[in-house]
């Protein structure tokens, strides 16, 4: 783990335990999302994504995306963490668990830190 993946990690396991919203440049694009997972990736899609890489499976709030999205289950996605600039943690806080979101999730193969459901 590189001292950048590092920080962001740590960074990340704050914002999942606090709920922030965080907004960052990924591929020339401002995002604003609510993290849900931080971990090591398996092996996904056609090469995008290599196992063991570091990253967060979040729920896109608002900003630029190239993705067309007609449902809410739509807007989940996978960051790379290497990929991640400019990071802000937001005063804007999650109010809910989002549809779609599965504790313990099947893409990664070692997660760091996941929202833990309210019961």
């Amino acid at each position: 783990m590189t001292p950048k993946e590092r920080t962001l990690v740590d960074l990340f396991t704050n914002v999942i335990t606090r709920g922030n919203y965080v907004q960052f440049m990924y591929d020339q694009k401002i995002r604003v999302v609510e993290t849900y997972v931080v971990g090591e990736l398996w092996k996904l899609g056609l090469g995008e994504f290599e196992e063991g890489e570091l990253a967060i499976r979040c729920y896109f709030i608002r900003g630029e995306t190239s993705k067309i999205m007609k449902t809410d289950l739509d807007r989940w996605r996978i960051f790379k963490l290497k990929r991640i600039l400019n990071i802000e943690i937001l005063n804007e806080f999650s109010k809910y668990e989002r549809k779609g979101y599965h504790l313990n999730d099947k893409d990664f193969h070692k997660i760091i830190c996941q929202y833990q459901p309210k019961r």
